[in-house]
């Protein structure tokens, strides 16, 4: 539950950088100095889609691992999942600062997305668990697209189901 409480705070600091953003694109085009930075403005509103989007999926996620605990359900290779997707989400934010960590989380999410099959992933396990890999699959898509594939490209790094 305290995991959900501090998803749900992620959206004001969402809402922040959008803020900050807005403004420095709007700085940055009248400003003949600063348009060399849009590039990198562009790069940093990419992300932040892809931040927003994963917060969403994450908070619909970890409400369902409540219930899945509550429940006394749980696998250690969905505890290993989800480290992994935090780990890729923490590189991705020092991509804010360095872009070549970018190309790093771009290459292990791809590798993660070709593993997204609930049956090879969990095998005969029940739809209460397997429901997670499922669910992981639209956020490794938004965070691929934040790194910067298409939307077809990164979907069709997915494994058919």
């Amino acid at each position: 539950l305290l995991a959900f409480e501090r998803l749900s705070q992620t959206q004001v600091l969402v809402d922040n950088w959008t803020t900050s953003l807005d403004s420095a694109f709007a700085v940055a085009r009248i400003a003949p100095l600063l348009r060399r930075q849009l590039p990198d403005l562009r790069r940093q509103r990419a992300l932040l889609e892809g931040f927003d989007l994963a917060a969403r999926h994450l908070r619909v996620i970890t409400r369902r691992i409540y219930f899945l605990l509550k429940d006394g359900g749980g696998r250690a290779e969905l505890v290993e999942l989800f480290f992994e997707i935090a780990s890729v989400i923490d590189l991705m934010g020092r991509a804010i600062e360095d872009p070549s960590k970018l190309t790093e989380a771009a290459n292990t999410l791809r590798a993660l997305a070709s593993r997204l099959d609930p049956d090879a992933f969990l095998p005969h396990a029940p739809v209460t668990e397997s429901v997670f890999v499922l669910l992981c699959r639209p956020l490794v898509v938004d965070l691929l697209i934040a790194t910067g594939y298409s939307i077809d490209d990164a979907r069709a790094l997915l494994p058919v189901l």
